[in-house]
């Protein structure tokens, strides 16, 4: 069996912006280098909770390589690439693994046509793995069933519905969740690895749930709505209470993007 994309607890990392709307790439990286103090493991740069919607495609780039060059070689760092039409997700696929991207991860929101899609990411970066990003919230589902045809390594499924989860577990499927209120259920699954947005305000209660601590688990689904409160801001304005960060954004979330 290959050995999975990362293993541990990772997190759907924040970006962050001055005042001005401004990208803080610097700020990112320290903000990610305190989580691996803290022993997240793996880094989602530009995803969902990392505000891809407003971020320019060389600026997502950017964070990679600054996430990268800051963080240990054990780390892994994920690029999301997602979000645009193939061409050029294909393009920032490259471009990412160019600076030092260790996996790509892909949302395929407006996209019809799923297999052709993910077939030219999956080309664009050959050896390196690619998954694939289940997001029902934001109008995005990959049904069960399509993922082994879509030829990537795993998927981050951020839908929260333990049956789903199982079900692909269990048909051979490596599946990250992005739920934090599955934490728990994915480790007695065996699941290599998650990845959450509240690992940024929370890194030692995922840590644990991911564990099989269901009194983490209590505490982190006790948590999860004010998370999602104007998502992300909710999300960083629970981190800016147990670091010193700008909780500000540079505009407003994209209309059903409020996600884990």
């Amino acid at each position: 069996m290959a050995a999975p994309v990362f293993a541990g607890s990772g997190v759907a990392l924040l970006t962050l912006f001055d005042d001005d709307g401004r990208l803080l790439p610097d700020l990112t990286a320290e903000l990610a280098q305190s989580l691996f103090a803290k022993g997240i493991t793996a880094f989602l740069v530009a995803g969902t909770a990392g505000e891809f919607f407003l971020l320019e495609d060389d600026e997502r780039i950017e964070l990679v390589d600054v996430l990268r060059s800051s963080l240990p070689a054990p780390a892994t760092v994920l690029a999301h690439v997602g979000g645009v039409p193939g061409e050029r997700a294909e393009a920032m696929a490259a471009a990412a693994v160019g600076a030092g991207a260790d996996a790509i991860v892909a949302l395929p929101l407006g996209i019809d046509d799923q297999r052709r899609y993910y077939a030219g990411i999956v080309a664009a970066v050959p050896g390196t793995p690619v998954l694939a990003y289940h997001l029902p919230q934001a109008g995005v589902s990959i049904p069960v069933d399509l993922l082994p045809e879509l030829g990537v390594d795993a998927v981050k499924d951020s839908e929260g519905d333990v049956a789903r989860l199982t079900a692909a577990v269990r048909g051979g499927i490596e599946v990250y969740t992005g739920a934090p209120d599955t934490l728990v259920a994915m480790h007695d699954l065996g699941a290599p690895g998650t990845l959450v947005g509240l690992a940024n305000s929370h890194p030692t209660l995922t840590i644990a749930a991911f564990s099989g601590d269901r009194h983490a688990q209590d505490q982190l689904d006790a948590l999860e709505p004010a998370s999602l409160d104007d998502f992300p801001t909710g999300l960083k304005t629970m981190t800016g209470a147990h670091l010193a960060i700008p909780t500000g954004s540079r505009g407003k979330a994209r209309p059903g993007l409020r996600s884990r």
